[in-house]
């Protein structure tokens, strides 16, 4: 399911780039609604079986809309980092995740890694790090201030993918909700907060939407990005769950080269090659 969604991840990262920023959003919106709308079909079904949905405590209401906030912002900067740096060298950036999680998930949720699954994670950090070392050091190079932007928007994003899947793990192991339930509370949130973000920018900007029939396809398509996240989350740690998601760094290398013509693929191939080794160990471990 990590796999999945980390190559699900990589390609909705490459139209983010092509789609103009409402466009974005209102794939999200649309992404957020359809998962939303499966979800809820799961669980009348569940419910009809003599499912007994988890009570909403006020802890449990907390967790939820600050996910629904915290995935709204890390979005909308994903989306701004993207229109700003190049989709092979932000990318990778993202597997600073990986060392983000680590004392998270084990200070504040008790996680216990296996010596096995540390050094995969060890693995994948270092295959990012292959992957887009080059494209930062011509940046560095070039002092150029717009790509060095995206950068650290993009080390925020990693930052916050980090504490927002730590948060999940939370409400799983903590407050004990089935990832279905969570899944559709934060996705019909997430629905109205991209739509109202959505229509305010185009507002705002005087935007339209190009090829509508494209941007609700994309959209119905990345929703199996949000219900494989959430199940995914349930039956990993969270280092685990985001090391495998980051496969979609490989991806990255796979589509920025035959798709995006970006340069130096032998260097990429061989960090894509490191970070999947990585994701093996972590799946043996």
């Amino acid at each position: 399911m990590a796999l999945l969604a980390g190559g699900l991840n990589s390609l909705q990262n490459r139209f983010i780039k092509v789609f103009s920023v409402v466009e974005s959003t209102m794939v999200a919106s649309i992404k957020s609604m359809t998962a939303a709308f499966l979800l809820g079909m799961v669980l009348l079904v569940f419910c009809a079986q003599g499912f007994v949905p988890t009570e909403l405590t006020f802890m449990l209401v907390t967790v939820i809309l600050a996910s629904i906030v915290l995935e709204t912002i890390l979005y909308l900067t994903l989306v701004q980092a993207l229109n700003l740096a190049d989709q092979s060298v932000a990318g990778p950036l993202m597997g600073m995740s990986i060392v983000f999680s680590i004392p998270m998930s084990m200070y504040w949720l008790g996680e216990i890694l296996s010596n096995q699954s540390l050094y995969g994670i060890i693995l994948v950090f270092i295959g990012g790090i292959i992957i887009g070392w080059t494209g930062v050091e011509k940046i560095w190079e070039r002092n150029d201030m717009r790509q060095t932007k995206g950068i650290v928007l993009m080390l925020v994003v990693a930052f916050g993918a980090a504490l927002y899947i730590s948060l999940t793990r939370f409400a799983y192991t903590k407050l004990h909700i089935t990832p279905y339930e969570l899944a559709f509370y934060v996705t019909l949130g997430l629905t109205i907060s991209y739509s109202v973000t959505a229509f305010v920018r185009a507002k705002r900007k005087g935007s339209t939407i190009g090829d509508r029939k494209k941007v609700v396809m994309f959209g119905a398509l990345f929703s199996l990005n949000n219900i494989l996240h959430y199940i995914g989350i349930a039956f990993l740690l969270a280092p685990l769950f985001i090391s495998i998601k980051r496969s979609s760094l490989g991806f990255d290398v796979l589509i920025g080269c035959l798709i995006g013509k970006e340069p130096h693929f032998a260097q990429r191939l061989t960090g894509a090659l490191i970070l999947f080794l990585g994701i093996g160990l972590i799946a043996l471990g």
